[in-house]
């Protein structure tokens, strides 16, 4: 459900958003906030949360009608090879977290396997130079068209055009951008592990909350060597 939704953005996307959505219909309540606090709270299906510290990324500076050098045919593929880029030499062409398309090749629905009509993303994992007008990216999902694991409708064509966030040629090059984050709820998760309570001390407990899954253990003994009473708090997660 909408409730479930939380959208976290920067100053400016929080701006941006309460005035672009100035025309669209909103309960008083949620309206009052935005014309008094300059907040969106809830709108659009989702809690809307400002941070200051969200993450920047600089797009890689590459540009041209860039394309897919040599035909993708094997299963799993995380390797692309791309040419016709308009500089010879790029330091940082491509970065970590630029996400790529390539043309004609659609995403698939995870259940039914059918197209979404939508070309698959795919995320840059390491920083990549432009040499000779060509680089060769390293991405994430790997791609495969047939078996459980399917995740596109084919691989990527010799020759089709690669676009960054979707932008034609250069559109995005060099710029820096938020990366505003949505999530669910059940997005991420702690978990606590119950210690065992050692015997022979002169305390040890356990503290356990079922609602929020935390369990911190409590040791207490007389270190007889330096005349001292030791305590200790322990907690045992993972995330």
């Amino acid at each position: 459900s909408g409730e479930d939704r939380v959208a976290i953005v920067d100053p400016n996307v929080q701006a941006s958003l309460v005035n672009g959505l100035t025309g669209v219909f909103n309960n008083s309540p949620e309206l009052e906030k935005q014309y008094e606090k300059g907040k969106m709270g809830f709108a659009a299906g989702m809690k809307f949360i400002m941070s200051q510290n969200v993450p920047k990324h600089t797009i890689g500076a590459a540009a041209g009608a860039v394309q897919v050098k040599t035909t993708i045919t094997a299963q799993g593929t995380t390797s692309v090879v791309l040419d016709t880029i308009t500089t010879a030499s790029i330091t940082g062409g491509y970065k970590a977290g630029d996400v790529v398309t390539f043309g004609s090749v659609y995403s698939l629905n995870p259940q039914t396997k059918q197209s979404t009509g939508e070309l698959a993303q795919f995320v840059v994992q390491a920083d990549v130079n432009v040499v000779s007008n060509e680089a060769t990216i390293s991405v994430l999902p790997a791609m495969y068209t047939t078996g459980a694991y399917a995740n596109v409708d084919s691989f990527p064509l010799d020759n089709a055009l690669v676009k960054v966030f979707a932008g034609a040629s250069s559109a995005y090059k060099g710029i820096i951008a938020p990366q505003n984050l949505v999530f669910s709820k059940d997005a991420f998760a702690l978990g606590c592990a119950d210690l065992a309570l050692p015997s022979g001390m002169a305390m040890a407990a356990r503290a356990s909350d079922a609602d929020s899954g935390l369990s911190i253990r409590l040791v207490s003994g007389y270190d007889i060597n330096n005349d001292r009473e030791n305590t200790r708090l322990d907690i045992l997660f993972g995330y």
